[in-house]
């Protein structure tokens, strides 16, 4: 468990069922823990492997809980900072996203990209 997340992200989790981390919210203390600075990223390209940071609500043994990992993902689509990006990692089933899907991410949340 992760601690208290600020209500914004909890709104989002109750949402959607996961929030992505963003580096702009880790510089202003709106999560419980300390994250590693990625950096910048010069450019993020059409068809490249990123890394997201992916917060999750599922049950297990009949306890909702939140937890946390690193997805990557191949980005698709791009207009402006926004981004359309296939998921490449092999979730559990009890999550409400799975390998395959696409989702809608910003630039401010792609950590770093996969060599």
């Amino acid at each position: 468990m992760f601690g208290k997340l600020s209500s914004e992200i909890e709104k989002e989790i109750n949402k959607k069922g996961f929030h992505i981390l963003r580096k702009t919210f880790v510089k202003n203390n709106m999560y419980p823990n300390k994250f590693p600075d990625y950096g910048e990223i010069e450019q993020i390209r059409v068809g490249n492997r990123y890394t997201l940071r992916l917060f999750i609500k599922h049950r297990q043994n009949g306890v909702e809980r939140i937890d946390g990992g690193m997805i990557d993902v191949k980005i698709l689509k791009q207009e402006g900072d926004n981004f359309s990006g296939e998921i490449l990692t092999l979730l559990p089933n009890n999550f409400p996203l799975k390998k395959g899907d696409c989702i809608n991410i910003s630039k401010d949340e792609i950590l770093f990209e996969q060599k």
